[in-house]
């Protein structure tokens, strides 16, 4: 029964959390605040729907772990520091000025509060949210702001001070005798941790996830990167510190890798699931009869935190912007409690630093700052324009860097979504004219071969939205979706519709069925590979028995206009007369062996042209394909020539020279026998 009781909960822990979300969606409120909600509804200080929350909160720190495992993927050190040094600046300075004012307030408001829980109350609140600010500007069309691109390394930087500080919590707990002595046994073994996850990095993991890549099964590959997240989670629990902390160093091990972003494609439902159960946790623990009975404390902590992170973020933020209304955006954008910071308050509650006064005091904070936060980024940008300063807010100011947020570096790109045999054409084609493209493919057995063809690629699955983001989803011209599974190219096509809006998508289908599903979620153009091979039989078979090409062509377009209707594409094939400025039943040509009249003669005394109108556009000798002879260029016996006219002049070219039309198919074929 204790095990089902465990189900039992779960399932109500996500019930809860999966309404509370969609009311947030509703009221466009961070589904971070419903969850919050949810934990408060059904654990100890609302109905006790849930029996055993301290289960709960056990299974909410696979949560923690895959939340900041997944962080440490998502986070690029060398975007942070390929930032310039002004951007770094204004990062570390949010973080430690917002510590030291919060630590002042911790020290002021509450007298007697250990130095610890006051150093650690302070870092808490220095973090923001970046799930929240980045669905904002995003939401707002401002990620490409003056403000927007500050933000961006600001937030990383936050999460990176995470780092020493989760190292640090085991000595935070005593700052009295002997506390220097411990801090540098922490930072030792720190070291120590870093030391293993940095040969790790270079030598061990890129080797195992490129060994168990190249069998192509998603479960080898999800389970071979849990493990390294276990493992080296609790390599820094048996080191003395938090497997949170383990977890994030392993996230940074495979971020600068080619299967980075295929591992958070992975790992991201696990995360979600997970640390729904760690925040609907911190709910369990928010006592709204403490909020009740000190309700004039939490309204100052709110005020003080958010004002305060407010004027700090802007003061940081005008170092490396030139406009104060730029910053002072920036500084709003700021003022709020990240997702982070609960799992370090909570860490810090497990490890006796924070008592629950304390800890209940943050968390209805934290919860009245996400929710403003949307408002306040709503509202500010109106107040700064009306009363001057917001000359640098709009979303014109681009970066001109096309390697932003860790994509890659190109722009009206073309992504090929797998490398097969029809990848590999249209390769071949887009290479030839010079047209940039892409490939994303899951075979890890093409990986050395599109590294040594020097063509830009992404490791991972095409519908997944981090892979997609990682090619440039947003600046892409066109993507090609050429894998078999109709399943799997529908959520292609509807990933990649929503990350850009006016991307052409172009798909193959294997299924006459398939095409309604592909054109509702959103693909411009089908196209069946077993009907256009008809199509070309087709016509191979009306050469061969030496039908005019007007013939051919007008039972081509019959046949697609009976048969194909239903793929016709949003993207128009162009007409040949659109093309050329000529209708197509004015210009046609054949190929004619030379011989009789024709055959040692030059073009120029031959007079074709003044003769049937008529005219030689090609002379085919052995292998050799002269296009455009010239007027003294001599025909010989054996020869091909290709003659251009209308249908009149073919004929009076026959006529007059009695030459017969040929197929070279036919002639090969029949060769052959």
């Amino acid at each position: 029964m204790s095990e089902l009781g465990i189900l039992r909960d779960l399932a109500c822990t996500w019930i809860a959390a999966l309404l509370a979300g969609f009311l947030c969606l509703r009221l466009k409120q961070p589904l971070v605040a419903g969850y919050i909600l949810a934990g408060w509804i059904i654990g100890p200080f609302g109905l006790r729907l849930v029996s055993q929350s301290e289960n709960i909160a056990t299974i909410s720190e696979l949560g923690v772990a895959l939340l900041l495992f997944a962080l440490g993927v998502e986070l690029s050190l060398r975007h942070v520091f390929a930032n310039a040094l002004r951007s770094v600046l204004s990062g570390l300075a949010q973080v430690f000025l917002t510590a030291i004012l919060a630590f002042i307030y911790a020290q002021i408001s509450t007298p007697g509060i250990p130095v610890g829980a006051a150093i650690l109350f302070g870092f808490v609140c220095a973090l923001s949210s970046t799930v929240v600010v980045v669905k904002v500007l995003s939401d707002r069309g401002e990620i490409d702001s003056s403000h927007g691109r500050l933000l961006i390394p600001i937030l990383l930087i936050q999460d990176l001070s995470m780092v020493p500080i989760i190292s640090l919590i085991p000595v935070l707990k005593n700052t009295g005798d002997g506390w220097v002595g411990g801090l540098l046994i922490a930072a030792l073994k720190a070291a120590l941790l870093i030391g293993i996850v940095m040969i790790g990095a270079r030598k061990v993991v890129p080797s195992i996830l490129h060994w168990v890549s190249k069998y192509n099964s998603r479960e080898m590959f999800l389970l071979t990167v849990i493990s390294i997240c276990m493992c080296v989670a609790f390599t820094s629990y048996g080191l003395g510190m938090s497997l949170a902390l383990g977890a994030f160093l392993a996230g940074i091990m495979v971020s600068e890798y080619p299967y980075g972003h295929q591992t958070l494609s992975d790992v991201m439902p696990l995360r979600d699931l997970f640390a729904t159960v760690f925040f609907v946790s911190v709910g369990m623990q928010l006592n709204p009869g403490f909020i009740a009975l000190n309700w004039p404390q939490v309204l100052c902590f709110v005020a003080v935190l958010m004002l305060g992170k407010a004027v700090v973020g802007s003061l940081a933020a005008r170092i490396t912007l030139r406009s104060w209304g730029a910053s002072i955006l920036t500084g709003l954008s700021l003022a709020q409690i990240g997702e982070f910071s609960f799992v370090m308050a909570t860490l810090g509650h497990a490890s006796g630093i924070f008592d629950a006064s304390m800890l209940n005091l943050f968390y209805a904070g934290a919860v009245v700052s996400l929710i403003a936060t949307p408002l306040l980024m709503a509202v500010g940008p109106k107040l700064i324009a009306r009363f001057g300063g917001g000359e640098h807010l709009t979303a014109s100011d681009e970066s001109k860097s096309t390697n932003k947020h860790g994509t890659l570096g190109l722009k009206d790109h073309v992504l090929l979504c797998g490398y097969g045999r029809i990848g590999r054409n249209i390769g071949t084609v887009l290479k030839t004219y010079g047209i940039p493209f892409a490939v994303i493919e899951m075979n890890a057995g093409l990986m050395d071969d599109l590294r040594s063809a020097n063509i830009p690629h992404v490791y991972g699955d095409a519908f997944s939205r981090h892979v997609l983001t990682r090619a440039n989803i947003r600046q892409a011209a066109a993507v090609i979706v050429t894998v078999p599974e109709a399943i799997v190219a529908t959520s292609i096509i509807s990933v990649a519709r929503k990350g850009n809006k006016n991307v052409k998508i172009l798909v193959r289908a294997h299924q006459t069925t398939d095409v309604d599903m592909f054109r509702t979620a959103g693909a411009n153009a089908v196209v069946q590979p077993e009907f256009e091979a008809s199509v070309e039989l087709s016509r191979l078979v009306l050469m061969s028995l030496e039908r005019s090409s007007d013939e051919i062509r007008m039972a081509l377009e019959d046949l697609r206009t009976r048969r194909y209707s239903i793929f016709r594409p949003d993207i128009a094939a162009a007409e040949f007369s659109e093309l050329v400025g000529i209708s197509p039943e004015l210009l046609s040509g054949f190929w004619f062996m030379v011989q009789g009249e024709l055959q040692d003669e030059t073009i120029r005394r031959l007079d074709v042209r003044k003769r049937t109108g008529a005219t030689i556009v090609a002379i085919r000798r052995d292998e050799t394909v002269i296009a455009h002879p010239a007027p003294d260029s001599p025909l010989r016996n054996g020869d091909e020539i290709y003659i251009a006219g209308n249908a009149d002049q073919l004929r009076a070219f026959e006529t007059t020279f009695k030459a017969a039309r040929f197929c070279p198919m036919a002639e090969k074929t029949s060769g052959e026998v």
